[in-house]
């Protein structure tokens, strides 16, 4: 609260929407503000920035309408979607907002006026306004969906920048009370421990507040430099509904996991760990959905499956800290050395085999361009766009002719691998992903992320849908939406994921951390 009197927060039990409730120190009430939104920023005038209809995608990746409302009213007013962050000035006149434009990532200051974006997948979060109005700070993620990445401080006037280094995992930006000192919240490299608060003087190294094993996150700072953040504890769960077998499986080997594909019989199941067990990089895995340890594949992001089962695709490095160009690598399922596929400008986001061909197919922007697909020779050389910016999808059909693709205003077309030409298959009604074909090339798989998440089955020739599960954990606690969700070649069995957070708001008095 501008007064400094109590917080203004976002808040979500057992499934629930989330919920607008104000509540002050030292007392054990809570009230409701009577909207459906999470709190972005509040003015000095009492008026709130709150992000409305929050949609999460792909891991960290989240957005929705950013709306207005004072604190003693009922009734946002909504100004703009596809938000991901806003904060006022500190006048209260002007808005910075982070607004996702297709696969461009814009910084607005003020509504409207674009004064810095990320193009590739890079995206921006956690917007704030100086207390002096002459520069912005924000938190800028070099892979699309990852929390990796550093903060950035902007000058209005001449557009200089200073950046810290690169984190694993960064989220949680203000700044101090008149100063031109930040605080933000992020978790070193390799370093054990969840995400800590550090100082930062722009120019300077950051200097460490602040570790604990939890996971903080800071969200705000008041007048006299008290610090308002979470304490959470995240834990990644994985399970497996299969044909012809009652109960579902849990297939979550450790705390932190990420599925990434389904074999087409279900039986394997490929995964990334992350956190202190991977160190510095992501770790590839795969294992058997009917019992057994999973086996270590190296080090990368590992995005799909060979035919014959000898080996999986993987993108290396996975991350900003090396300072290498993302690349595609083969890991052998058994014994054997990686080996390299690419080694270009190209930053490499996601691959998968192209049936029926000596070829890998893959998502990818050039520098300074936006994500498109790409066909890639197995024997190396350059590769061919097959679609045109922001346009991007990889689930490929089983004659290996024809990729399914989204647009940035949900549209699936299917485009010709071979001829480039294309045709619009469905209209979207909201975000989802593509998850694979079947094996008779009849339908494509959609998921919607959600609670309970939604697997829908739509003909390729009609695009007619059909909802098919509404994958959801038995107890809710703590999720806030389901996802990915991937899908056997017949469509009768499924593995989904989520992450559960259980987090408590804090207050930190400025005593204590200086």
């Amino acid at each position: 609260m501008p007064d400094g009197r109590g917080a203004v927060y976002g808040a979500a039990w057992e499934g629930k929407p989330i919920h607008l409730f104000w509540s002050a120190p030292g007392s054990p009430a809570s009230h409701a503000l009577g909207a459906d939104a999470d709190i972005l920023a509040i003015s000095r005038s009492n008026q709130m920035a709150l992000l409305l209809r929050r949609r999460l995608g792909p891991g960290a990746l989240a957005k929705g309408t950013l709306a207005v409302m004072a604190l003693t009213e009922s009734a946002p007013r909504e100004l703009l979607d596809n938000v991901g962050a806003a904060d006022w000035s500190n006048d209260g006149l002007k808005l910075a907002v982070i607004h996702y434009v297709g696969d461009v990532c814009r910084l607005e200051y003020p509504l409207g006026k674009v004064i810095y974006q990320t193009t590739g997948g890079a995206w921006l979060s956690h917007v704030r306004v100086s207390p002096n109005m002459e520069r912005v700070a924000f938190l800028e993620h070099p892979v699309a969906g990852d929390d990796m990445g550093q903060a950035v401080t902007m000058s209005l006037r001449t557009g200089q920048k200073a950046v810290t280094g690169d984190f694993s995992s960064i989220a949680g930006l203000a700044w101090e009370p008149q100063s031109d000192e930040l605080m933000f919240s992020a978790t070193e490299w390799a370093v054990s421990g969840g995400r800590s608060i550090f100082r930062w003087q722009p120019g300077e190294v950051p200097r460490l507040l602040r570790r604990e094993t939890a996971q903080l996150t800071l969200h705000d700072i008041s007048r006299n430099g008290d610090l308002l953040l979470t304490r959470a504890v995240l834990h990644d769960e994985v399970w497996g509904h299969f044909n012809g077998v009652k109960t579902e499986r849990s297939l979550g080997w450790l705390d932190v996991n990420l599925p990434t594909e389904l074999s087409a019989d279900g039986t394997r199941l490929l995964f990334a760990i992350e956190g202190e067990a991977a160190g510095d990089s992501y770790k590839a895995f795969v294992a058997s959905t009917v019992g057994g340890e999973p086996t270590f594949l190296g080090d990368g992001m590992p995005t799909g499956f060979l035919p014959d089962g000898k080996a999986a695709i993987s993108i290396f490095p996975w991350d900003s800290h090396s300072g290498s160009i993302p690349q595609i690598r083969l890991l052998s399922t058994g014994p054997g050395a990686p080996r390299e596929v690419t080694a270009d400008s190209i930053s490499h986001a996601w691959a998968t085999w192209r049936p029926g061909h000596e070829q890998i197919i893959f998502t990818g922007a050039e520098p300074g361009h936006e994500r498109r697909t790409w066909l890639q020779d197995i024997k190396g050389g350059k590769p061919r766009a097959l679609t045109p910016e922001g346009i991007f999808g990889l689930r490929v059909s089983p004659d290996g002719e024809t990729i399914a693709a989204i647009t940035d205003s949900n549209q699936v077309w299917l485009y010709s691998v071979d001829s480039g030409s294309a045709r619009l298959l469905v209209n979207l009604p909201a975000e989802e992903e593509a998850d694979r074909w079947s094996a008779d090339g009849k339908y494509l798989f959609f998921t919607r992320y959600g609670l309970p998440a939604e697997v829908y089955r739509v003909n390729v020739k009609t695009g007619i849908r059909k909802l098919l599960y509404r994958p959801s954990p038995a107890d809710p606690t703590g999720v806030e939406a389901v996802g990915p969700v991937l899908v056997t070649a017949d469509g009768k069995s499924y593995v989904y994921a989520y992450t559960r957070t259980l987090s408590t708001l804090y207050i930190l008095h400025s005593p204590e951390t200086k």
